[in-house]
């Protein structure tokens, strides 16, 4: 398996000294190899784009807690070859324009630390 990503990150609204809200837009690769009857390789790879917003709490100057609150706009597209020669393709646009109603619909949570 291999997997890759980028993003960037703007920070747009200021709410006190330690949160401020943002918006983000990510890149995603992935790829995963696998032997299915000992032999023959089963192969998928995906790619991916995405526009969310969020709100980081700054617990010190560069680390921060933060907290995505919507996924805004994404596109994913995957391929998966099977032993023998069989193929299948798939891809999707996933839109929440209606953010308001949605932050804590899928919400996340991690760790940032800002170079």
């Amino acid at each position: 398996s291999f997997g890759a990503g980028v993003f960037a990150r703007y920070y747009f609204l200021d709410l006190g000294q330690r949160f401020k809200t943002y918006a983000e837009a990510g890149l995603g690769f992935g790829s995963q190899k696998w032997e299915t009857n000992g032999t023959e390789t089963r192969k998928d790879s995906n790619f991916g784009l995405g526009i969310d917003l969020g709100m980081n709490y700054f617990v010190t100057e560069k680390m921060a807690i933060n907290f995505g609150l919507a996924n805004v706009l994404g596109f994913n597209s995957g391929k998966s070859e099977f032993p023998g020669g069989g193929e299948t393709k798939s891809s999707s646009v996933n839109g929440n324009f209606n953010v308001f109603n949605n932050f804590f619909d899928t919400p996340t949570f991690g760790l940032t630390y800002k170079f």
